[in-house]
């Protein structure tokens, strides 16, 4: 933007400053003006904010696994939304490949989710 149009915006500004001075019909508009332009725009609605906003739930798989078996690591899974499902992929590194960040059903989340774990857990069991 250049000087020149910086200085008109100014005065153009202050006029509308000035007037609203006066008119107090001038002054309830652009305080209602205002008022409507403060309010935050809405967040872009990408794939990612969508899945850093319903990160929101804590939960550890791995914990949830071993305190309450594969049952109680279902239970838990079950309410979550196919977004939170792949943010936990996603943290846990459950698919390196990436390919389920594309997955849309729960149930192929929960299992891939499920069965990443029970290998991890079980990982070592043949020296015992």
């Amino acid at each position: 933007m250049s000087k020149q149009n910086i200085k008109e915006i100014k005065e153009t500004l202050d006029r509308v400053i000035k007037l609203a001075k006066q008119d107090k019909e001038v002054h309830s508009l652009l305080k209602k003006l205002f008022e409507i332009s403060s309010k935050p725009f809405p967040k872009e609605s990408s794939k990612e904010t969508i899945l850093e906003e319903e990160s929101e739930s804590e939960i550890n798989p791995i914990e949830i696994f071993t305190q309450g078996g594969e049952d109680g690591l279902l239970k838990a899974l079950e309410p979550l939304s196919p977004s939170q499902l792949i943010n936990i992929i996603k943290r846990f590194g459950f698919d390196p490949s990436r390919k389920s960040y594309r997955w849309r059903k729960k149930e192929r989340l929960i299992e891939l989710i499920a069965q990443r774990i029970k290998s991890s857990t079980s990982r070592g069991d043949v020296f015992k």
